[in-house]
């Protein structure tokens, strides 16, 4: 059975009329947010008054279950945001602060496998078909250390970034909610 972009069934499903754009961002646990400030580019400068952001990401597919040191960090999960034009004084979405770094991938990565496998006893130590056994990918592979240390460096760098940017002093922030659940981050 050929695989479907869900992307465009969407709309369907939600019996639109027209036909709006949609597409898939694969972007492993950054996709939500990337989805997030593309809403917010095609609100700005692209004449959209409405977009619908879904995110989901079934991740357990690529854990390796054996490995107590991360299969305990990762899980599956989907959101919802309706994103809708508004004047300047109401909108939220002040700036974004995006970088990418390939330099650490040996600390965390998911590589596509090279020989495919039909063999069904190929497994990432899922039990009774849960999660599913089969991606092109192979298991995560984390250096939890080297990423912990990676987050405490890049991360308050990003946030001033982003709060000079907007011209917001950091005591105007009560809060921040960050995708590392880990306090010390």
């Amino acid at each position: 059975m050929a695989k479907v972009d869900p992307a465009p069934q969407i709309p369907i499903q939600l019996g639109c009329k027209k036909n709006p754009l949609s597409y898939d961002i694969t972007a492993a646990c950054s996709g939500f947010l990337l989805g997030l400030i593309s809403s917010s580019c095609h609100i700005r400068g692209g004449g959209f008054n409405n977009v619908l952001v879904i995110g989901a990401d079934a991740i357990s597919r690529y854990v390796d279950w054996t490995d107590r040191g991360s299969c305990i960090l990762f899980g599956d999960a989907a959101g919802a945001e309706l994103v809708q034009a508004c004047n300047i004084e109401e909108d939220g979405l002040f700036v974004f602060d995006l970088h990418s770094d390939g330099s650490g991938q040996r600390h965390l990565n998911a590589a596509i496998r090279e020989n495919e496998s039909n063999n069904p006893l190929d497994s990432n130590g899922s039990v009774f078909g849960f999660p599913p056994n089969r991606s092109p990918y192979s298991c995560i592979q984390m250096n939890g250390k080297e990423v912990f240390c990676f987050a405490v460096r890049c991360v308050p760098q990003s946030i001033e970034f982003a709060l000079g940017k907007a011209g917001l002093p950091a005591s105007s922030i009560d809060w921040l909610l960050l995708h590392q659940l880990h306090k010390m981050i």
